[in-house]
C-alpha cells in the first residue's frame, strides 16, 4: 500500500489497513518535504480466492479500509496475476494474456463511450451496457484512444463482471508537440490515470495509444512518436507500476515493439532518423 500525502510538519501518525478479515496497524514518522510512505503486509494465499475473468471462475472482491491520520478510504480489491506471453510460433508471433498463469481466449470489443455528451449518461445505463456485453460472451473491453478515460463506476463494474480492460492512453494517430511543457502535461496525465486505475483487478494492460504506420513517418513525426510513447508514457507507467503489462501501440507484436533502436538518457531515437534530419529537428525543437 502506498500513500502520497502533503506533510506540513514532522509528526508520528497512525496507519492501519484492513483487508480480508485481517487488520495491520503501525505508527509512521513523517517529515516535511517527504511525500511517499510505504507500508506492506502479507495475506496468506489460502486466505483469499483469486479473481478470474468472466467465464473462467468467480470475481472475488474484498473490502480494503485504509486509515492514515485523519484520512480514510474504502475500496474493493482483488487478488490475481496478469502477464503477457509473446513468442515466435507457426503463425508468426503469439500475443497471449495469462490471468493467474492460465491463458485467456479473448472475446473482446472496443468501447468508445455510450454517448458523445457525457452529461446525458447515468449509472444505470453504463452498468446495463456492460452487463449486456458480458451476457453476450464478451470477456475483454478496449477503452479506445479516440474516446475518453472512463469513470470509476465503469471500472468498478468491470471488476464485478469479470471484464478485462485494455486501457489506451488518449493519444491517437497524430503528430504531437515536442515541447517540454506538453510532455510534462502528458506525464502528469499518465501518472494520474496509472495511479487511479492500477489497483483494479479488471485492468489487463496499458497501451500508449493508436497505431501509426511507422514506415510512413517522417523524421520529425518519428521523434514526436518516440518521445511521447517511450520517453514519457512508458517510463511513467513503469516507474509507478513495474509489473504492469504495457504495449507501445495497438499493433505491437510484443511489449518491445517500438521504433527506437537504442536508448538515450532522455528518450529513444527513431530508426528512421538520419544525421541531417536530427540536426534540423534539434535546431527547431531543442537537443534530442
Amino acid at each position: 500500500v502506498e500513500i502520497t500525502a502533503d506533510v506540513f510538519c514532522e509528526a508520528d501518525v497512525s496507519f492501519s489497513v484492513s483487508v480480508a478479515m485481517r487488520t495491520e496497524q503501525t505508527v509512521t514518522h513523517v517529515r516535511r518535504g517527504q511525500e511517499n510512505y510505504s507500508f506492506t503486509f502479507t495475506i496468506p494465499e489460502e486466505d483469499v480466492a483469486r479473481w478470474e475473468p468472466a467465464g473462467m471462475g468467480g470475481q472475488h472482491l474484498y473490502p480494503l479500509d485504509i486509515t492514515f491520520a485523519s484520512y480514510s478510504d474504502k475500496r474493493m480489491i482483488a487478488f490475481r496475476t496478469v502477464s503477457l506471453v509473446s513468442e515466435e510460433d507457426s503463425a508468426g508471433r503469439s500475443f497471449t494474456l495469462l490471468v493467474n498463469d492460465r491463458p485467456v481466449f479473448i472475446k473482446g470489443m472496443i468501447w468508445t463511450g455510450l454517448d458523445i455528451l457525457p452529461s446525458r449518461l447515468n449509472p444505470t445505463r453504463c452498468i446495463r451496457a456492460l452487463q449486456s456485453a458480458q451476457r453476450c460472451g464478451i470477456n475483454a473491453i478496449r477503452v479506445h484512444c479516440s474516446s475518453a478515460y472512463e469513470s470509476e463506476l465503469f471500472y468498478d463494474s468491470c471488476d464485478r463482471l469479470g471484464l478485462l480492460v485494455w486501457q489506451d492512453f488518449m493519444f491517437d494517430e497524430a503528430e504531437y508537440s515536442l515541447s517540454e511543457a506538453f510532455m510534462k502535461n502528458v506525464e502528469e496525465e499518465v501518472r494520474y490515470q496509472t495511479l487511479r486505475l492500477m489497483s483494479h483487478p479488471c485492468l489487463a494492460l496499458f497501451c500508449a495509444g493508436g497505431s501509426p504506420a511507422i514506415a510512413d513517418l517522417d523524421a520529425k513525426q518519428a521523434v514526436s512518436y518516440d518521445r511521447l510513447n517511450y520517453a514519457v508514457i512508458e517510463r511513467t507507467v513503469k516507474s509507478l507500476s513495474p509489473d504492469a503489462v504495457y504495449v507501445p501501440h495497438s499493433l505491437a507484436e510484443s511489449p518491445d515493439t517500438t521504433v527506437r533502436t537504442h536508448n538515450s538518457p532522455s528518450w529513444g531515437l527513431s530508426s528512421c532518423l538520419d544525421e541531417e534530419s536530427l540536426a534540423v529537428i534539434s535546431s527547431e525543437e531543442g537537443p534530442v
